[in-house]
């Protein structure tokens, strides 16, 4: 597809980035040795911004939305690496850290009669683990399908 960009001598694939492995297992894949290395680099000094568009249930009533909640471990779980909660649950959140995520709409509408938002949702702090789910919930807007 690309011959003018693969390096003829290689015959691997060059992995930049695991975007949300756990999730969405999304992957960076560039053509190339150096421009895997610019990828990683891009990603590893945060030069390179994340940006997630989402169906959330109901209709998002504000075109934008900031919300500032800390995100932490939850603690009920003893498998606290994968459960998270927002810090308005202070008795079971632990080691809360700050959370901003920036949501912006972009469109409203139904699905199976049901009304949802189409959203655009920026991270503007450094993602925790479901940040973008729990603050979605905390809004009354959960993601749909998850």
């Amino acid at each position: 597809m690309f011959p003018d960009v693969l390096s003829p001598e290689v015959s691997d694939f060059f992995f930049a980035h695991r975007l949300d492995f756990a999730t969405s297992g999304i992957l960076t894949i560039p053509l190339n040795r150096k421009s895997c290395q610019e990828t990683w680099e891009n990603f590893e000094t945060k030069y390179t911004k994340f940006y997630f568009i989402a169906i959330v249930s109901g209709h998002v009533e504000s075109e934008m939305e900031v919300i500032d909640i800390d995100i932490g471990d939850d603690m009920r779980y003893k498998d606290t690496s994968k459960k998270m909660c927002s810090f308005r649950e202070k008795m079971y959140c632990k080691n809360a850290r700050r959370s901003i995520t920036k949501i912006l709409v972009l469109e409203r509408g139904y699905f199976n009669e049901r009304p949802v938002t189409k959203v655009l949702l920026l991270p503007l702090t450094a993602n925790r683990r479901h940040q973008l789910r729990i603050h979605c919930l905390e809004i009354g807007h959960a993601i749909v399908g998850k």
